[in-house]
């Protein structure tokens, strides 16, 4: 829970890169937590509003083998503000190869 506290902009714009999604049709992003549990999303969630002004949705990923992962739903409303900050992060740090991540071919 303490590293939650601590994480910034950057940090959130690295874990989406490494594990996050986007989704070209829809124009949503997904952020994943795996490793959070419930209270621990939600305090991510609270982070991640705090810094972009924004609250992604707490979704949960059911396997068919019955496994159950939390994730985080960016709505397009948040797309609009968080899609231009890891473009300009790549693009910034030369990272052409990881737009996609951005919905850039």
């Amino acid at each position: 829970m303490d590293a939650i506290d601590l994480l910034t902009k950057k940090d959130l714009i690295l874990w989406y890169l490494d594990d996050g999604s986007y989704h070209i049709n829809k124009k949503t992003m997904h952020l994943y937590s795996n490793m959070f549990n419930k209270e621990e999303s939600i305090k991510l969630i609270d982070k991640i509003t705090n810094l972009f002004d924004i609250d992604p949705r707490l979704r949960i990923d059911r396997k068919k083998d019955g496994r159950e992962f939390y994730y985080l739903y960016f709505r397009r409303k948040m797309v609009k503000v968080f899609r231009p900050t890891v473009e300009k992060f790549l693009r910034k740090n030369n990272i052409d190869d990881l737009l996609y991540k951005a919905g850039i071919k």
